[in-house]
């Protein structure tokens, strides 16, 4: 499953932290996906334990060995079924495989919608990034004056972020890049080449112009090109929550921010965001993501979409405990 993220409005009100985006844009980002929404192609997506094994496992699935692509550095892989084979049968026989960690159906998502020939975000320089009218509309003042974030930890799972920005110097926490599997989770690519650059970057600020005492800490889970996965947006979930992996710590952060959907449900998605949130008894008895908020579970912010469509959008439209909607 890919997940293809809206590109523009992201509203959020967390008690008194609100994050607000107004960019006059709505939009998917293109992708090279095509097809009728739900329909499923002759691909699947495969997580390997070791990518030196692909070419055996493609001969013995009947999958060509020369991917279509691949998750950042990771050996996450999109291949082509040859010979015609049902997708939810190979993925199936693939997940029973020692040497697979998870496979599934490549789902094609929504057609794009992007207007690629603008930027999907707006501005122009610092004072009007701090003037902007949504901070009135939501009494974003009166609302600072009770509270500023202190003491609160926010994690963006988008593009990654800029560090250098000015405006989230001070502000940053440390985060990981689930792309690339590093401790760096800048974001990558460029305006000129990649129609989503800068998102992750964009919502970071408002993070931080809303709540300028909370903390952000940058998650990477989408591409350049806008495109994740369940699996990696699973594991990213639990590391928001408990990043040195001991649930004694209470490290994680304590909202999360997910601007990103597609109209595909995933249940290992919804599973995760639930024992995260605390709402639901993990599948997995060794889950310790409930234990490491203190069993106060995290808040999670979900995108609803942004065309005001009647399809619901993932993982929003899952409806668990814990997690709020925002378009």
């Amino acid at each position: 499953m890919r997940f293809v993220f809206r590109v523009a409005v992201l509203g959020i009100a967390l008690a008194v932290l609100s994050l607000f985006a107004s960019s006059g844009r709505s939009a998917f980002v293109h992708t090279a996906l095509a097809g009728p929404p739900g329909s499923v192609q002759a691909e699947i997506v495969v997580k390997l334990r070791s990518a030196a094994d692909l070419p055996a496992l493609a001969a013995a699935y009947g999958l060509n060995s020369a991917p279509l692509s691949q998750f950042g550095s990771r050996p996450i892989y999109r291949l082509q079924i040859v010979g015609g084979a049902d997708p939810e049968i190979v993925a199936a026989q693939l997940a029973a495989d020692h040497r697979v960690v998870y496979a599934e159906p490549n789902v094609v998502g929504e057609a794009p919608e992007a207007r690629v020939e603008s930027s999907w975000s707006v501005g122009t320089d610092a004072g009007g990034y701090a003037a902007q009218w949504a901070a009135g509309a939501m009494h974003l003042p009166d609302a600072q004056r009770i509270a500023r974030g202190a003491g609160v930890t926010v994690a963006v799972l988008d593009t990654g972020v800029d560090s250098s920005h000015p405006s989230l110097v001070g502000h940053l926490a440390p985060g990981f890049d689930f792309v690339d599997m590093d401790a760096d989770p800048s974001e990558v690519g460029s305006h000129l080449a990649n129609p989503v650059f800068g998102h992750g970057t964009h919502v970071a600020g408002l993070v931080a112009l809303a709540a300028p005492e909370a903390k952000i800490m940058p998650v990477r889970v989408l591409d350049p090109q806008g495109i994740g996965n369940a699996w990696v947006l699973a594991e990213a979930l639990r590391y928001a929550v408990d990043p040195d992996g001991n649930p004694a710590t209470h490290d994680g952060a304590d909202i999360i921010n997910l601007s990103l959907s597609t109209t595909l449900r995933s249940q290992l998605v919804k599973d995760t965001i639930g024992s995260i949130t605390c709402a639901d008894p993990p599948t997995d008895p060794a889950d310790t993501s409930c234990a490491a908020t203190g069993g106060r579970g995290a808040v999670v912010i979900v995108a609803a979409g942004n065309l005001g469509s009647t399809t619901p959008e993932y993982p929003g439209g899952d409806s668990v405990r814990g997690m709020l909607d925002s378009s």
